[in-house]
């Protein structure tokens, strides 16, 4: 996670100082074991990558202060805390026994620089390695973590916690919780205008506050299972890659939208609030394509044209239609049509 590689690899978790700061000092100074819990997408590996970044610079301040240059202090952290997963932990390992040699190596060498394990998905620690729970990995670092010879730091979804607790409640009451709430709008633009600043500060290509906001607003009608930052900062540094290869000072609304039809397949009628969708030629068409099934055209329309309005719960699925009937009456062309 020190590498310098790995910090250009996540942008900085705007508008998370809090959290990043409350990391820094359990892993840096309380030497805790920690596990970040947040909905997908949140930004928990870039907290972490920045709670790094802050560890590093007060140790190179300290060192300063010491009269050290500080060179060496910095280049032994900048591999302290190991980023993996129990996939790559596990990967290649074919015989008993094998597993938890690795494991093993790995809690040595950690010991070793006085490193933390950092874990992606906490669930896949605690299912992967064995037939059960009681004999996977995370059973099996238990030990060590409660005797303080190892330090781990975790990401888990709220249900993954949930789950995990029921399934090994031990090896999460080993770890201090840190949580990542979901952003407000407010904060999630905040956040956007931050990382689309940073990009403009060395760069002569635009994007104003109207089609953030739009950017935004996109993702969380449509795209509303994943949290904000997630896939909304790699939209949005593809949008300043077009335009610097299309040669464009400024990024619009057809931009923005002709790229999110090409990520999500909507049609653009649905993205465009000032296209209107007219409900009898939403049936014609039903109709055109499905002959002789008029109550089930009618159903099919409604669906869409709640779509369109926006009417839909955007924490529950837009439709959930059983298509019933013998072979060869319009099931299978209803499905695709819609």
């Amino acid at each position: 996670v020190g590498s310098d590689a790995m910090h250009r690899s996540f942008s900085r978790p705007h508008t998370r100082e809090r959290q990043v700061a409350e990391l820094a000092q359990l892993l840096g100074r309380e030497r805790a074991n920690v596990l970040l819990v947040g909905d997908t997408g949140v930004g928990k590996t870039s907290v972490l990558v920045e709670a790094v970044r802050q560890i590093e610079r007060e140790k190179r301040e300290s060192a300063k202060a010491e009269g050290n240059d500080g060179v060496d202090t910095a280049g032994s952290s900048s591999h302290k805390i190991w980023l993996t997963s129990a996939g790559r932990l596990i990967a290649g390992m074919k015989y008993l026994g094998q597993w938890q040699a690795r494991c093993e190596q790995v809690i040595e060498e950690l010991a070793r620089i006085d490193g933390v394990l950092a874990i992606e998905t906490l669930s896949e620690l605690v299912n992967a390695g064995g037939h059960s729970e009681t004999d996977g990995i995370a059973a099996f670092l238990l030990p060590f973590i409660e005797r303080g010879e190892l330090r781990v730091v975790g990401e888990a979804t709220p249900a993954e916690l949930d789950a995990c607790r029921r399934l090994l409640p031990g090896f999460v009451n080993a770890f201090r919780i840190l949580h990542l709430p979901t952003f407000a709008e407010a904060e999630a633009l905040t956040a956007l205008n931050a990382y689309c600043a940073t990009i403009e500060r060395n760069s002569p290509i635009r994007l104003d506050t109207d089609a953030r906001a739009l950017i935004y607003h996109l993702f969380k009608r449509f795209l509303p299972y994943e949290g904000f930052p997630g896939k909304t900062v790699n939209f949005t540094s593809r949008l300043y890659e077009l335009a610097k290869t299309n040669q464009l000072k400024e990024i619009g609304k057809d931009q923005i939208i002709g790229e999110f039809v090409k990520l999500t397949g909507l049609p653009e009628i649905f993205l465009r609030d000032e296209v209107t969708l007219d409900e009898e030629d939403v049936r014609v068409f039903f109709q055109s394509e499905v002959i002789g099934q008029p109550e089930a055209c009618r159903a099919a329309t409604s669906s869409v044209l709640t779509f369109k309005a926006g009417l839909n719960d955007p924490g529950r699925p837009l439709g959930v239609l059983l298509f019933t009937g013998p072979t060869g009456v319009g099931k299978t062309e209803l499905a695709r049509t819609l």
